[in-house]
């Protein structure tokens, strides 16, 4: 059997919302993605998944709970070991304007972590992505509001590719974005995961997009994932009364 690419372990997260309320945001959340796999999240607002995922990835730091990645212990890790660790997980963010710095031109921005991690021959690395994600190689030159909502999230999602993770966390990555445009992002995801055998943990709210893209799907409420299971068989046959209230309720993007 295959050991799992991530595992986490009962993580729990809780904080203190503006009006001083505790919130317990991941309340014994447990689950594995194996090597190539899609995991999809799914879920109302304030459900937890976006908590999830920047807690997975070391941005929100986890009140108890373990975070296994590549069989190593990823929320143990710090200073140079956490810095290494993060090539193997990388995120791509709902906002594909807020996500990229204004400043820095499109090339800078996908080189960014490249050379953070001293990673040889950026400029040669930058145009294979770019071309990777569909974007012509002059686009390296320019800055992000030249570039449509669209455009831009192939932008995060090259510099999301340039250190070659294993794990791709996206968090709502089309959810920003028009239908057109949504399902020209989804297909994107489906080539680049087919050929770089990438395994995601994709969250979004919409559960057509969820049944696009994923093998599994985890539906969460209220901190706490309610049901599991392969993506055919949650969509059709949901177990959980939660996961079918949500199913009947939730808008559908039209079948191609």
């Amino acid at each position: 059997m295959t050991a799992p690419l991530l595992k986490v372990e009962d993580l729990s997260k809780s904080y203190v919302d503006p009006k001083g309320r505790r919130v317990e945001a991941l309340r014994g959340v447990s689950f594995e993605i194996a090597p190539g796999e899609v995991l999809g999240v799914v879920g109302e607002s304030g459900c937890g998944k976006t908590t999830l995922g920047r807690t997975i990835m070391r941005l929100m730091e986890p009140d108890t709970g373990r975070i296994w990645l590549c069989g190593e212990d990823f929320a143990a890790k710090s200073g140079a070991a956490l810095k290494a660790a993060r090539r193997e997980v990388q995120m791509v963010f709902q906002d594909p304007f807020g996500s990229l710095n204004p400043r820095h031109s499109v090339g800078a921005i996908i080189a960014e972590p490249l050379i953070v991690h001293g990673r040889l021959g950026a400029r040669e690395r930058v145009a294979e992505l770019l071309d990777l994600v569909g974007l012509p190689p002059d686009a390296g030159a320019r800055y992000p509001h030249e570039f449509s909502g669209g455009q831009r999230q192939r932008i995060a999602i090259a510099r999301a590719l340039a250190l070659s993770p294993k794990l791709i966390i996206a968090d709502e990555p089309v959810s920003a974005l028009d239908v057109s445009i949504q399902s020209q992002i989804l297909n994107l995801i489906a080539d680049l995961r087919e050929r770089l055998g990438l395994a995601m943990l994709f969250i979004s709210h919409d559960l057509s997009v969820i049944r696009h893209v994923s093998d599994r799907i985890a539906v969460m409420k209220d901190g706490l994932i309610v049901e599991i299971g392969p993506a055919a068989r949650v969509f059709e046959a949901p177990e959980h009364p939660y996961a079918r209230s949500l199913l009947a309720s939730m808008p559908r993007l039209p079948d191609a």
